[in-house]
C-alpha cells in the first residue's frame, strides 16, 4: 500500500508537471505576440503605434498545438470573426485535453452536427464581453458570460506553488478557479482582450 506521504509526493510531482506545461503554454502564446509585433512593421524604426494588432483569434490560432479544438470550434460557429475584431473580451480558453473529454470521441464538426446549437452556447459561456485581468478577479465574484449565464470566481491559497515565478513575472500565491475549472495560465494579452487558460470546459446550465 502506498503511504500517505508518498501519495502526497506523487500529487506534488503531478501538479508540478502540469504547472510546467502551462508555463510553457503561456510562454509560447507570449512568443506568438512578440513574433506578430516583430514582423508587423514595414520598417524597423516604426513606433509601437504602427504595430499590427494581435487578436485573440490569431493568438489561439497560432497556438493550435494546445487549442486546436477550441480554435476549430470558433471557426465552425463563426465566432472567430468576432474575436478577431476590435473590442474588449476575456476568453477562458480550455485546452485540447479539456475539450477532448466533452467531445467524447467525436470531431468538433461531428459534435456540432449531432448537437445543433450546443457548440456555440458552450463557446459563449467561455467569453466575457469585457477585459478582465487575473488581478481584476475577486473571490466570490459572479461574472456574466456572452451566453447570458453566470460563472463564479473562486480564489484559494496556492498550497504548492506560493513562490514568485520569474518567467511570468507574477506571484502565484493564489489559485484561481472559474466554477470548478482551474486557471493554469493567466493574462495572455491580445489587442482586443485577454486569454486565461483553464483545465475544464465551462458547461452551460440546461436551457441557457
Amino acid at each position: 500500500m502506498i503511504s500517505l506521504a508518498l501519495k502526497d509526493k506523487f500529487y506534488i510531482f503531478d501538479k508540478t508537471l502540469k504547472k510546467i506545461k502551462m508555463k510553457n503554454l503561456l510562454r509560447s502564446i507570449t512568443l506568438v505576440v512578440v513574433s506578430f509585433l516583430a514582423f508587423s512593421c514595414s520598417e524597423p524604426e516604426q513606433d509601437e503605434q504602427n504595430l499590427k494588432p494581435t487578436s485573440i483569434t490569431k493568438l489561439l490560432g497560432a497556438a493550435k498545438q494546445d487549442f486546436s479544438y477550441f480554435s476549430e470550434a470558433l471557426e465552425i460557429t463563426g465566432m472567430d470573426t468576432m474575436l478577431d475584431e476590435p473590442g474588449e473580451y476575456t476568453v477562458f480558453a480550455p485546452t485540447d485535453d479539456a475539450l477532448y473529454v466533452v467531445l467524447a470521441g467525436l470531431t468538433v464538426e461531428e459534435f456540432d452536427i449531432a448537437n445543433p446549437g450546443v457548440l456555440e452556447n458552450v463557446l459563449k459561456n467561455h467569453i466575457v464581453n469585457a477585459k478582465a485581468l487575473s488581478t481584476d478577479l475577486t473571490d466570490g465574484q459572479v461574472v456574466t458570460t456572452s451566453l447570458g449565464q453566470t460563472i463564479t470566481v473562486n480564489i484559494e491559497g496556492n498550497t504548492y506553488f506560493p513562490e514568485i515565478d520569474p518567467d511570468l513575472g507574477t506571484y502565484e500565491q493564489k489559485s484561481i478557479f472559474i466554477n470548478s475549472s482551474r486557471v493554469f495560465a493567466r493574462d495572455a494579452a491580445a489587442s482586443n482582450g485577454v486569454i486565461h487558460v483553464i483545465d475544464a470546459v465551462l458547461i452551460p446550465s440546461t436551457g441557457g
